[in-house]
């Protein structure tokens, strides 16, 4: 449900197929009365309503297909519904969130952005982590210009980071978090998240989270010290297999240089071959000598250590003519 002006909006249960709405004033006021309360029903192939926001002057209703808009101004006889969007991808609504001038939402082929009118995929670079999901339980929230949905995605690197390896199982595995100014994304794995809040009492504001699984128990808030309830998680960047600018050619991978301020492995993957390097914590650049030949190459940084920071990255590569 949602407030919108003097009245509540709510999705009912049941065939969710129909909109209510309060009396004026009087959110105790469901009666169905041209001055009372009513209902608005939507009976095509959108399928369920799903979620109901309040958002630049309108409701909008997400449903498992589309997008409805219903202004709802002063007396109910003058309400109008709009069928704006039909999508072809199933609609997440508890991936639904407003954050500032958009609505952000999960699909099933990846996120959108939503502007009232239009409706905007975004090309994250995260799209094949939604493959074969079903995340009905994923959750979100908008805090400090950020949108973060706690879903579940497929790695496929066949790996158990923390909930995975839960013996209990897990419904979410994974927190992203998208700058909604620049995009800008971070995925957090191992966590399974049910719920999300924004705590705002005037002297701070706080991310608080619920979990399923081995902390269900607990409330979590979102920190930077680079661990989950005390363990440090595992920090990783992977390139995409690129051919560097020369399709065709194989190349070989002569030597990396690297300044880290904690252990970290370097991982060189070729379609030939994979190698890994362990570099040190050390203020000084390392030079890492490699002889690794491939026609696409793929680079690789791990580190488990909670302050882990690794800057100045350079790689020699040789093309053989």
């Amino acid at each position: 449900m949602c407030m919108h002006y003097e009245r509540m909006f709510a999705i009912m249960e049941g065939e969710r197929n129909r909109l209510i709405f309060s009396a004026n004033l009087d959110p105790t006021n469901w009666n169905e009365e041209l001055d009372e309360g009513g209902f608005i029903e939507m009976q095509d192939d959108r399928g369920k309503l799903n979620k109901v926001v309040s958002f630049n002057d309108y409701i909008y209703v997400f449903r498992d297909f589309g997008i409805a808009r219903v202004s709802a101004y002063g007396d109910q006889a003058s309400f109008s519904v709009s069928q704006l969007f039909a999508s072809s991808s199933l609609i997440y609504g508890n991936s639904v969130c407003v954050c500032g001038q958009k609505i952000y939402l999960l699909t099933r082929d990846g996120i959108h952005s939503f502007d009232g009118y239009t409706m905007t995929k975004l090309n994250l670079g995260i799209e094949k982590l939604f493959d074969g999901i079903q995340n009905d339980n994923c959750s979100t929230l908008f805090y400090n210009g950020k949108y973060y949905l706690a879903c579940r995605l497929n790695f496929d690197d066949e790996e158990k980071v923390g909930c995975e390896a839960y013996e209990g199982g897990y419904i979410n595995n994974a927190l992203i978090e998208i700058d909604i100014k620049t995009n800008e994304t971070t995925v957090y794995r191992g966590m399974d998240i049910c719920s999300m809040l924004s705590l705002d009492d005037g002297n701070f504001c706080k991310f608080v989270a619920c979990f399923n699984g081995e902390y269900k128990q607990k409330l979590g808030q979102l920190t930077n010290d680079g661990k989950m309830f005390g363990v440090p998680l595992k920090k990783v960047w992977k390139s995409p297999k690129s051919n560097m600018g020369y399709p065709g050619k194989l190349k070989t991978v002569k030597e990396i240089y690297i300044k880290s301020k904690s252990k970290a492995n370097i991982t060189i993957s070729t379609e030939e071959t994979q190698k890994t390097y362990t570099c040190q914590s050390s203020p000084k650049t390392e030079r890492i000598k490699t002889n690794i030949t491939g026609e696409q190459i793929e680079v690789k940084f791990e580190s488990e250590d909670e302050n882990s920071e690794i800057s100045c990255p350079q790689i020699t590569i040789g093309v053989v003519q």
